[in-house]
C-alpha cells in the first residue's frame, strides 16, 4: 500500500440505494473455484484469513481505512492469491467472496 493521502476509491459494484454495510451483505455469498479463476488470474484476488470477518475487511476497503488494510496485510490476514498457492476446492459453495472493485475478496 502506498503511504498516499489519497483516497483509494475501492467500492461495491452497482448503485442500488442500499448502504454499505446493506450492500455488503446482499452482494456476499458462496462460490466455486471457477469462479474465481478469472479474479485469480487478474492478479485481483486476495484471500481473507478466516480469523477475520469478510464484511468487516470489505467495510474497510470501502471506507479506505488503510490503517486496517495496512495491518492484515502486514500480519498477513490478507493475501494477493497466486495460481500456485490457490487451494483448489470443490463444490459450488466451496468460498465466500465479496466483489470490492476492482478486487474480489474471499474466504
Amino acid at each position: 500500500m502506498s503511504d498516499s493521502t489519497d483516497p483509494l476509491r475501492y467500492q461495491m459494484l452497482g448503485d442500488d440505494g442500499l448502504t454499505a454495510e446493506q450492500r455488503l451483505e446482499k452482494y456476499t455469498g458462496p462460490v466455486s473455484y471457477d469462479y474465481l479463476m478469472g479474479p485469480l488470474r487478474n492478479g485481483a484476488l486476495i484471500v481473507v484469513h478466516e480469523a477475520l470477518n469478510l464484511a468487516q475487511v470489505g467495510l474497510a476497503f470501502i471506507r479506505d481505512d488503510k490503517r486496517s488494510v495496512q495491518a492484515w496485510l502486514d500480519e498477513e490476514l490478507l493475501v494477493k492469491a497466486t495460481e500456485e498457492a490457490f487451494e483448489k476446492r470443490e463444490g459450488a459453495d466451496a468460498y465466500t467472496a465479496i466483489v470490492v472493485s476492482p478486487f474480489v475478496l474471499c474466504q
